[in-house]
């Protein structure tokens, strides 16, 4: 592979582009080995591009990915939202993610978006490319959402939906962002493709918003598309059904119409999870709408086809959605009784399966003939150790209701200290199912009381008897509330102890006595993560406990604790905790990040805290007895070691900045050296053109139909140089030529090269100058004279200058392999060269094409003729200042001295 010089980047970077248009990927990894090295070179939008095209292509290299991430950051001069978005969309694609990079792109594009300079969809790759990476930066986010409340009517139908989705995945629901845009996705409904479609019903479903005229609009809007034949595909109809009739509940004619055209059709296409969402959605849809023939034989023919796939929650949604469309067929049951058999037999279901299972058998009394195997192998399930132990009351409430309905053996549950909490036969033995003991021979508790959610099946007359205060005998005092705490959601000390009454009437107080190595266990620190202590104990056999830590310095006295001392104890020596490190940790990070430290500042900074642990100790008490919260010493460390971290992070955060100020700088500098160098050495338009072009393309050439090129000697300055040093010589042509350089600006004149003391400049079409002012040349001739005469005035000094003025056709191109330069040819050059030499001393000698085009521009735009004016040479031949004579046809025929009022002068030009 060639060498490419820094020149040549934007050549390079056109390779790449075309390589990775061709997907060839080792072409692309070798040219991008040359980027790398020159990464320092490239604008913001190139890193980006590169980065875009490595995703595009799956080329995950790290190493590669790790230096244009921070070439990204580095170059970043200047505000780029096209750079931030392809950035964003490449780490997206990529899965990729380069936290400083990312956090770069985060603020740069907040600082755009609070000042409303974010392109719209430059805003959607943004939202997306976070979005998929599930990275939720508050910041940027609301700086985005301020900008679309304003410019929601900019964004295009792809845009949309994509910004929809991703405030979606990120679970981000801006109320106001969606109203802005709902206007918009009205009127580009049309526009939408179905997955665009799929993306917008999924964000509304997600958030349950149930806005009916737009949710009308996308439904009509698919039916529309499925009366013209194009069904809904498959990867895109289970999330629109899903959004609309299981989260949103609605289901307007028009998604009815959808479902039954296209779920028939691409029922064979969808896989497990589409499957599953769509039969889900299907039992909150009208029944009686959907149950044409042809399509539940598609339907759930298909399932059949995956059943070896379907888990225990797959299976009861499947058989649900065939009860609630009456699907009757005996084999399509029998094969589903037999797969949830199978299941029930091999794996442990979960107590929402079971239910919903027991509540669709005994539905399907009426309409099936029932497998007694699958009853029994769900009341082996519902009799497993610990299946039912957490279910919620409501859960099992249902539960009961449906097995009473059931021809199972009898079943009852009980509670942990073995009161009867229920049965699907009555405890009286009045034979009937469903009575739950509230018969006037039942001796079994009410439905009304208090009922526990720690419960157990047992059969005929096994109990399961659990001791919960066994763990006494090892001196542990336990308080066993789990059942009470997790019914009521009281998951705090102080509400536990307000219903310690209630857990322990009927309980011995002496059991509150307990000993620890002959000395008294006291309630001093209660604390639920005290799992972590040596000094606690745990019993494996209780779902949750709380732990009571031993403590040698509670004075030997009464060990026995009633209701009211235990409470007024809890109350008391409330819990300690690290919640003061806790809110400390963020402070001390948010100060330390924002304002930058130099080293011996961080010093100071982290000292800080350990004098404020110090003095915290001292003022609470070791323990925490004077106030409502204590710093354990483990707080006090993290502390402070945050506090050092944070600093030490500042410092180093402080110290990269400033390298990465010093080298953006340089290169900033090194960028506008070449720029101006090669300013220099080729017309700004030809150089914009070269960076375009194909790296391996030919250089290219210019042919200029109307060029008016001037050129200067000076006359005197080769005697006055063999005077001179030639340091001195070198700073006369320096002053020389550094006014003339004034001129071409202010006459916007290119200069074409210097030979000797010669200046040729002139103006033609493009690209050689934006403008093509004839009379802008000639003034400039006149004004160089001028300079000349003034400037050797001042030095007392005999100098003057002659010029040649010559207008007609020529080509431009660049010349040289190592040394490139910009140069005219033709036979205006020529004709140039004859009219320099041959013009008399301190005057502008043009041609007559020359003289011709100057005044047609004068007459057209109505300039004074004092401005310019021609002096015509009835010569039969030119001359040149060393006596040889030269023919009036190859200075293109007569010539004539320019001539023009001071007065004037300027009015054409710059």
């Amino acid at each position: 592979m060639p060498e490419f010089t820094a020149q040549q980047i934007l050549r390079l970077c056109t390779h790449f582009h075309r390589a990775f248009l061709k997907k060839d990927k080792g072409r692309l990894v070798q040219l991008a080995e040359e980027l790398r090295q020159k990464r320092h070179l490239l604008r913001a939008a190139e890193v980006s591009m590169t980065l875009n095209h490595f995703a595009q292509l799956q080329i995950l290299d790290h190493a590669l990915w790790n230096a244009f991430s921070e070439a990204l950051v580095e170059t970043y001069l200047e505000p780029d939202c096209k750079a931030l978005g392809l950035a964003a969309n490449a780490y997206a694609r990529a899965m990729l993610q380069h936290p400083e990079s990312l956090e770069f792109v985060a603020r740069q594009v907040e600082a755009l978006a609070r000042q409303r300079e974010m392109e719209v969809r430059n805003v959607a790759m943004i939202v997306n490319g976070f979005s998929k990476l599930r990275l939720r930066d508050a910041n940027m986010m609301t700086a985005i959402s301020e900008q679309l409340i304003c410019t929601a009517h900019e964004l295009n139908a792809v845009d949309l939906a994509t910004v929809a989705n991703g405030y979606a995945r990120l679970w981000l629901h801006e109320s106001t962002v969606f109203d802005a845009m709902k206007e918009p996705m009205m009127r580009a409904m049309p526009d939408f493709s179905v997955q665009n479609l799929a993306m917008v019903a999924h964000a509304y479903g997600r958030f349950f918003r149930r806005e009916e005229d737009l949710l009308e609009a996308i439904s009509l809007e698919l039916k529309k598309r499925c009366d013209q034949g194009q069904a809904v595909p498959a990867e895109n109809l289970g999330s629109i059904v899903h959004a609309f009739a299981s989260r949103l509940k609605f289901c307007p004619d028009g998604l009815l119409r959808v479902v039954e055209f296209s779920l028939p059709r691409v029922a064979k296409q969808m896989v497990l999870p589409d499957t599953i969402l769509t039969l889900g959605a299907l039992k909150h849809m009208p029944q009686e709408k959907l149950r044409a023939p042809e399509f539940n034989q598609a339907v759930f023919g298909h399932c059949l086809r995956q059943m070896p796939k379907l888990t225990s929650s797959g299976i009861v949604c499947v058989m649900e959605a065939a009860s609630h469309l009456h699907y009757d067929r005996a084999a399509f049951w029998s094969q589903m009784f037999a797969a949830g058999l199978q299941s029930l037999r091999s794996k442990a279901w979960e107590v929402p399966q079971l239910t919903q299972l027991a509540m669709l058998l005994a539905e399907l009394q009426g309409r099936q003939t029932l497998d007694e195997a699958i009853l029994e192998a769900m009341s082996s399930a519902l009799l497993a150790p610990g299946v039912l132990d957490h279910a919620p009351s409501e859960l099992l409430q249902k539960l009961l209701e449906a097995v009473q309905q059931l021809p199972l053996a009898p079943l009852k549950v009980v509670r942990r200290d073995g009161s009867s909490w229920g049965s699907n036969r009555c405890a009286a033995s009045c034979g009937q199912r469903g009575c739950f003991g509230s018969c006037e021979g039942s001796t079994a508790p009410n439905s009304g009381e208090s009922r526990s959610t720690d419960h157990r099946f047992e059969q005929k007359k096994t109990r399961w008897e659990f001791d919960a205060f066994k763990a006494a005998s090892v001196g542990i005092l336990v308080l066993w509330f789990l059942s009470e705490m997790n019914s009521r959601k009281q998951k705090t000390l102080y509400q536990a102890s307000s219903m310690f009454d209630e857990v322990n009437q009927g309980v011995n107080p002496d059991f509150l006595r307990c000993d620890f190595g002959g000395s008294p266990c006291a309630l001093e620190k209660i604390d639920m993560a005290a799992r972590d202590d040596p000094k606690c104990w745990s019993s494996t056999e209780l779902d949750e406990t709380i732990f009571v830590p031993y403590d040698e310095d509670v004075s030997e006295g009464a060990a026995v604790f009633n209701n009211e001392t235990l409470r007024e104890m809890m109350i008391t020596h409330k819990r300690g905790s690290g919640v003061f490190a806790l809110i400390m940790f963020p402070v001390y990070f948010l100060v330390a990040t924002q304002h930058q430290f130099r080293f011996i500042h961080t010093c100071i900074f982290w000292i800080i805290p350990l004098t404020m642990a110090g003095f915290w100790t001292q003022l609470c008490g070791a323990k925490g007895y004077n106030c409502n919260t204590y710093m354990s010493n483990s707080s006090k460390m993290l502390l402070c070691l945050m506090s050092l971290l944070n600093s030490t992070i500042s410092w180093s955060g402080e110290r990269n900045s400033r390298l990465r100020f010093l080298a953006q700088r340089s290169v900033q500098i090194s960028r506008q050296r070449i720029d101006s160098i090669a300013s220099t050495l080729m017309p700004p338009l030809v150089v914009e053109e070269l960076r375009s072009l194909p790296l391996t393309a030919e250089l290219p050439s210019h042919k200029y139909k109307r060029a008016t090129i001037a050129q200067s000697d000076l006359c005197g300055f080769t005697k006055l140089a063999s005077q001179r040093k030639p340091e001195e010589v070198v700073q006369f042509i320096g002053e020389l030529f550094g006014k003339f350089e004034v001129l071409t600006d202010k006459h916007q004149v290119y200069k074409v090269e210097t030979v000797g003391d010669a200046y040729i400049a002139g103006q033609a079409d493009l690209p050689l100058t934006q403008k093509n002012h004839p009379t802008s040349v000639v003034l400039f001739g006149l004004e160089m004279v001028s300079e000349v005469h003034s400037w050797s005035a001042q030095r007392g000094w005999s100098v003057s200058c002659r010029v040649g003025i010559a207008h007609g056709e020529c080509i431009g191109g660049i010349v040289g392999t190592e040394m490139q330069r910009y140069h005219l040819f033709g036979e205006l050059m020529s004709e140039l060269e004859v009219l320099e030499s041959t013009a008399p001393e301190g005057c502008v000698q043009v041609s007559t094409a020359c003289k011709e085009v100057v005044e047609d521009q004068m007459r057209a735009e109505s300039i004074p003729s004092k401005l310019v004016s021609f002096d015509h040479r009835h010569l039969p031949h030119l001359m040149t200042s060393k006596g040889d004579v030269i023919p009036l046809e190859k200075a293109g025929g007569a010539t004539y001295i320019v001539r023009s009022d001071s007065i004037f002068r300027g009015w054409v030009g710059a």
